[in-house]
């Protein structure tokens, strides 16, 4: 089965086009900067690489580790780091893989070297008169698991915007359903209202607007045509 998200938004009053700032949990944001320092030593270890090293072109997206994550390690709830050597050829070609630093999860070191392979791409290294040379790569991959941002929620409040765009009065109607990441029922007006969009009279005076908004996502499954 495949799942697809379906998105509806009802906006009872004209919506000013700003778009809803989703902000981290305290717990998500504390790992996010754990592992943005991570990548930023690796990125400036490979920014201080000498020529003579071969290096990727490009760190793999992170989209990939997801794609490439064992489902088995998923189900588990297993996540680890796991270090490797990469041999590149002169012409930039990888020519071999084997795994350095194991974690202890077997499924996933088994499946790093296949990842870096299938993912990544090389820049050969270089001798002292930039010819290219082979030689050798070492790196690491954070397997770590990436849930979705958003599952079926219901969500409608109301607020007042103000002659000069300021927002007041946030009032939560109804809730219904798994918040989303950033969130916040307390505060679900935030991100709404534009200090640079104004209503205005018939005089073209601002004047007070009381918005009412309608959130509805619903997730479901996609039903395949073999089915």
């Amino acid at each position: 089965m495949r799942k697809t998200t379906y998105f509806t938004a009802l906006f009872v009053i004209a919506l000013p086009a700003t778009a809803y700032a989703q902000q981290s949990t305290a717990e998500e944001a504390v790992e996010a900067v754990i592992e943005a320092a991570s990548q930023a030593v690796d990125e400036t270890a490979a920014a201080s690489y000498k020529n003579d090293e071969p290096r990727f072109k490009g760190y793999i997206e992170p989209r990939f580790v997801q794609i490439d994550y064992p489902v088995e390690s998923v189900l588990a709830g297993q996540e680890a780091r796991v270090e490797f050597r990469v041999d590149v050829d002169r012409d930039g070609n990888a020519t071999a893989c084997e795994v350095t630093g194991p974690s202890e999860f077997e499924r996933l070191n088994e499946e790093t070297c296949p990842h870096v392979l299938r993912r990544g791409a090389f820049i050969a290294g270089e001798d002292d008169e930039g010819n290219p040379v082979a030689g050798t790569l070492v790196d690491r991959v954070y397997w770590r698991i990436r849930e979705p941002d958003m599952d079926a929620f219901s969500i409608r409040f109301a607020f007042t915007q103000t002659e000069t765009g300021e927002m007041i009065d946030c009032e939560l109607i109804s809730f219904s359903g798994a918040a989303p990441q950033g969130l916040e029922t307390s505060d679900p007006c935030r991100g709404f209202g534009s200090e640079t969009t104004l209503y205005r009279d018939e005089h073209g005076a601002p004047v007070r607007k009381r918005l009412e908004v309608t959130f509805d996502v619903k997730v479901s499954d996609l039903v395949s045509d073999a089915e």
